[in-house]
């Protein structure tokens, strides 16, 4: 694909992947545009004294080995800068993270991807890889156009001083020359991960999905011509910044997080699309998700938890019983033990600012 010619308008986001075309990047030039980074880059940000108004981190194995560097990002607050760095506003997140993280996942900030992807056939998108999803995320926001920078898709797949420890995963035990990122130690001994390719072409195919899905909703341009990314138009990412219109001052606006709102209707809606397959299935799950739209609409919030805590148990007694004979109503047991889980910390999420608000 040749290059293209965008302006960027009050809506524009850029997606930061950490290729080695990103070090030719000012992000200093992007703090008025919605910005979208990922995974370990919050080592160079630090550095820098700079954040993405967003950040996205979707994979499960990175994560949990992040999980220290991500609780101090969320725990540097909202609002003002602080010695001039604005704090992230929104944190994407997967549900095992959240719940290794505990209480510093109740935070309205946090976005749980797994439910939110349960609600939203947008990001209903195989392979899951964050740098294609916190693209679809951007898109589902309303941002328009997305520009990808760091996005170059030439990954070396085992890099020297990487060891592997199970199945895809690796670990970083010794700190060498890296040519995957755009800084020298993005990697770190100790840090486990996953190997980026672990079938052929993973991470392409996932960029070419994303771009079917996304084609006549968002315009996306790729910002690095030489990239492996060939499924968006390129443009010359230094001379965008330059010339593009003058960007408004950012808002970070993103709609208040979206699993907190639609999680007791999703909830009635999953059960429903259970009961007309599996009726006899509906039995636990059906009655958690009445109870919860009914018990989330009244506030009562001790006791929507009680209740919860009791059919999740009904729920995981039930799938055990038909995870023998079926294999069907697993996965929607699963969604909805996932949905009434993210509804509970929602909840707490809500009985904390009602506190604060008293």
């Amino acid at each position: 694909m040749g290059n293209e010619t965008v302006a960027l308008s009050p809506n524009a986001a850029f997606v930061l992947g950490n290729g080695p075309s990103l070090g030719a990047i000012d992000l200093a030039a992007l703090s008025p545009y919605r910005t979208i980074g990922m995974n370990a880059a919050y080592r160079h940000w630090e550095r820098i004294g700079w954040r993405p108004t967003d950040y996205a981190c979707l994979d499960l194995v990175v994560g949990l080995s992040h999980i220290e560097g991500i609780r101090t990002l969320i725990r540097e607050g909202k609002g003002k800068p602080v010695d001039g760095v604005r704090p992230i506003s929104h944190f994407l997140l997967r549900q095992n993270l959240i719940e290794a993280l505990g209480k510093d996942a109740e935070n309205d900030r946090v976005i749980n991807f797994d439910a939110l992807r349960l609600r939203k056939p947008l990001l209903q998108v195989d392979p899951i890889t964050t740098g294609s999803h916190a693209l679809l995320w951007a898109s589902l926001e309303g941002a328009n156009p997305i520009v990808l920078l760091g996005i170059d898709g030439n990954y070396v797949e085992i890099v020297d001083g990487a060891k592997r420890r199970e199945g895809i995963v690796l670990e970083i035990s010794e700190q060498k020359a890296n040519p995957n990122y755009f800084f020298e130690d993005y990697q770190q001994p100790g840090d486990l991960y996953n190997e980026p390719n672990p079938r052929p072409n993973l991470h392409l195919d996932a960029w070419r999905c994303a771009a079917e899905r996304i084609a006549s909703k968002t315009r996306v341009v790729n910002g690095n011509p030489n990239s492996e990314v060939r499924s968006f138009p390129f443009a010359d990412a230094a001379e965008l910044i330059a010339t593009g219109l003058t960007p408004p001052t950012a808002t970070n606006k993103v709609s208040d997080n979206p699993a907190r709102h639609g999680t007791g209707k999703r909830l009635a809606q999953q059960a429903f699309h259970i009961f007309r397959k599996e009726p006899l299935f509906l039995i636990g799950p059906g009655l958690a998700a009445v109870l919860a739209t009914l018990l989330w609409s009244f506030g009562a919030h001790t006791l929507a938890i009680f209740v919860i805590s009791q059919l999740v148990a009904a729920v995981l007694t039930l799938q055990l019983y038909f995870g023998t004979r079926r294999t069907a109503p697993q996965n929607n047991a699963g969604d909805i033990a996932l949905l009434l889980e993210e509804f509970a910390r929602q909840n707490r999420i809500r009985h904390k600012d009602d506190t604060r608000e008293d």
